[in-house]
């Protein structure tokens, strides 16, 4: 439970643990949306520790950009130095572009050489139009992408399990320093992201049943619609019910 937490200046945020029990009961009760998942992308972003210390603006300003554009992406922690993880081609697996460090030193030659033999798109971290170009963009949020985080998972332990998306509103009120609800959002999803067919969306949220949410086919994929999002929420997309 978050307590005594810097929130911004001198203010500071004391939690109390009553205020979290629903929250806490909702993740209990559906662990089966949470255990098991990894993020689903084809997009990855292979994060130098010596980079990250070095251009810290630059690197934060691509995170923020992939992340306010609702570009899904798998982010490969690495590094030319001894404590830092080995880059595998196990890592590169399933992706189609490639979002590499900007200098030949934040990476050792072994890492460059994997690398290499990778089939898909590779980018340098770099400018954020080039970055669209190649990454596209699988996901659209039609009330706006800076309102509405979408964050897409995939089960790793059980291909029977369904694709999640975690929806978490940003849509802030200084004035009461508070998330204002939303309400009928409506997500665009690419008809290739998903590598199963899709028939049911059920959205869940804390303190609520879950609900059938409405699907209907648009140009390149399908589109859904939410009638309500408060904090936090997830939808669950599979081709049979769940219980």
């Amino acid at each position: 439970v978050p307590f005594n937490q810097w929130a911004s200046g001198h203010k500071r945020y004391k939690g109390d643990p009553a205020d979290f029990t629903d929250m806490y009961d909702f993740i209990h009760n559906h662990a089966f949306l949470l255990d098991g998942y990894r993020a689903m992308a084809k997009t990855g972003l292979i994060l130098s520790r010596t980079e990250l210390s070095e251009r810290q603006d630059i690197v934060e300003s691509v995170l923020q950009h992939l992340v306010l554009e609702n570009i899904p992406f798998r982010l490969i922690y690495t590094g030319p130095n001894d404590w830092d993880n080995k880059l595998a081609e196990e890592d590169l697996l399933g992706l189609n572009v490639v979002i590499t460090p900007s200098n030949q030193d934040y990476l050792t030659d072994k890492q460059w050489e994997t690398l290499s033999n990778f089939d898909g798109m590779i980018q340098s971290l770099s400018g954020k139009i080039e970055l669209m170009e190649m990454v596209g963009r699988p996901i659209t949020v039609t009330n706006g992408n800076d309102k509405l985080t979408v964050i897409p998972r995939e089960n790793f332990l059980d291909d029977d399990y369904p694709y999640v998306c975690h929806l978490l509103n940003s849509l802030y009120d200084r004035e009461t320093d508070r998330l204002l609800p939303q309400k009928d959002v409506r997500i665009w999803f690419d008809g290739v992201f998903f590598s199963k067919n899709i028939s049911t969306a059920l959205f869940y949220c804390p303190e609520e049943d879950p609900v059938e949410l409405d699907m209907q086919p648009s140009e390149n994929g399908f589109t859904i619609q939410i009638p309500r999002v408060a904090d936090w929420g997830i939808v669950a997309f599979t081709s049979k019910s769940i219980d």
